[in-house]
């Protein structure tokens, strides 16, 4: 055992700002690198009208208001990494790496759908509120 400075687990509970897109939304998100026997990443978007749940692996529910149970929707899952732990991230990597090569082959210097510089500016924003709203124990708005 020793002390280190990465985080391994966070589990965040958000509200969203009402929008043309939300009203009353809030989520949760659950990601852990060091959960055994299996990882139990999810991601859960709740609104007024209905719920959206992503798993580690890439599977999708839809849960509408008033129904008993999540409804699993079927989508074409990307290929696994052949004696890779099925985390869904090894998974992704495969894939986005597989756009990459692509994309260089193509001469472009860009993936069409992948994440911009803003988008990961975005996401630091919120894992610095995060941090703290865990060291404050405040609700910390972006």
């Amino acid at each position: 055992m020793r002390p280190v400075t990465t985080d391994d687990e966070l589990n965040l509970i958000l509200r969203f700002a009402d929008s043309a897109r939300t009203t009353d939304a809030t989520g949760n998100i659950s990601v852990s690198m060091v959960e055994y026997p299996i990882y139990q990443n999810r991601v859960e978007f709740f609104g007024t009208t209905g719920a959206v749940r992503v798993e580690y692996n890439g599977e999708v529910f839809v849960g509408n208001a008033g129904d008993e149970a999540w409804r699993r929707i079927d989508i074409e899952p990307n290929e696994a990494v052949e004696g890779a732990r099925p985390t869904g991230w090894n998974n992704g990597f495969l894939a986005f790496a597989r756009e990459i090569i692509e994309s260089l082959k193509a001469g472009k210097t860009f993936v069409e759908t992948a994440a911009t510089f803003e988008d990961g500016y975005r996401v630091q924003l919120l894992l610095d509120a995060a941090r703290k709203s865990d060291e404050t124990g405040a609700v910390v708005k972006l």
